[in-house]
């Protein structure tokens, strides 16, 4: 049903409806749906709460980057950060802040440490209700916590997904049970106790199966692909579990094809620069080439304007070039980015 075949009336639970469908195929990595119904949602999100409109463009980034349109993705998120510049609200500063990590440890970004540090250093956030968010900040938290792998940060993250998991169980709120406990079955497993990270995980995996919730286990990372098989082998929930494998093995698949279509710059290209790019610069002259601004780059990257513009000197001075359109050229035929 179309929002413009029903009256005023309804549309706001058409909205609503469409948001909660959009996030059960997010859940089951069913995207593309997930997609048009966070789209249609999105359309006429002034009529939901505010957190409802924010984990609308928080599903749309993260399940365009999960069907590999990067572009798109990297679009919503910059939005979602200008979003909670402008309206001043720290809670959507908040989430905005966490969804970038969550978003940069989906898609494996590991250099995007200024961020991810941040979130694993701060201060954890606080919790309420965790209802059926998207994004949750102290979730991600924890998140980071465990992709940091520390002693000390294996065992803060086990501390708060015990307490949010009682938080979550006192509330009967299934959704954000089932992330936490594929993340507290990880913690667990690196801490050094296989055999109850796998009570763990046995328990999620029966509580997601009715549901089709796969998400979690995807999202996870791993070693979850071998705590999975393991538990395969014990025979608890087998074609299920192979199903959650066999979605996890197609979207690695979809994500190394594309990493592979994305030309490497030739071995040595950086050298050909008396004083090389930083990571950050390289960030922005990528983000150039695609003629983003200097404030949509601000908002991707979670910098003010005026720190573009000084990271945008540096690279013109590197590359001898007069502006961008100059540097992105020189760029191409150094090497430091692929050919059109």
């Amino acid at each position: 049903m179309r929002a413009a075949a029903i009256g005023k009336k309804d549309l706001y639970y058409f909205t609503l409806s469409s948001f909660a469908v959009g996030y059960i195929q997010f859940q089951r990595c069913q995207f593309d749906a997930a997609i048009q119904h966070f789209k249609a949602a999105a359309e006429h999100s002034h009529l939901l709460m505010r957190r409802n409109r924010i984990g609308c463009l928080v599903g749309l980034a993260l399940a365009f980057e999960a069907s590999g349109q990067r572009d798109e993705a990297s679009r919503i998120m910059a939005d979602l950060i200008e979003i909670g510049h402008a309206t001043q609200d720290l809670k959507v500063q908040e989430i905005a802040r966490s969804s970038q990590a969550r978003f940069w440890l989906f898609a494996k970004e590991a250099g995007e440490t200024s961020i991810l540090n941040a979130v694993a250093d701060g201060e954890a956030p606080q919790t309420q209700s965790m209802l059926w968010w998207i994004e949750v900040a102290a979730i991600t938290h924890c998140r980071t916590l465990l992709a940091d792998g520390t002693q000390a940060g294996l065992e803060e993250a086990e501390k708060r997904l015990r307490d949010y998991l009682r938080q979550s169980r006192d509330q009967h709120n299934r959704c954000q049970a089932m992330d936490i406990m594929a993340l507290l079955a990880l913690t667990v497993h690196r801490l050094g106790r296989p055999e109850e990270a796998l009570e763990i995980l046995e328990e999620v995996v029966r509580l997601a199966e009715p549901g089709g919730w796969v998400r979690p286990f995807v999202e996870a990372g791993p070693p979850m692909p071998d705590l999975l098989g393991q538990l395969k082998a014990t025979g608890v929930c087998v074609a299920y579990v192979e199903k959650i494998l066999t979605t996890i093995a197609e979207l690695e698949s979809k994500q190394a094809r594309r990493r592979s279509r994305t030309p490497s710059p030739p071995p040595g290209a950086q050298q050909v620069l008396i004083d090389p790019l930083t990571n950050r610069e390289q960030d922005i002259l990528e983000l150039l080439a695609r003629r983003w601004q200097n404030k949509e780059i601000a908002a991707r990257l979670g910098v003010s304007p005026e720190t573009v513009k000084s990271h945008l000197k540096h690279i013109y001075q590197k590359l001898d070039a007069p502006n961008r359109i100059k540097a992105v050229e020189k760029a191409r035929q150094l090497g430091l980015l692929p050919e059109k």
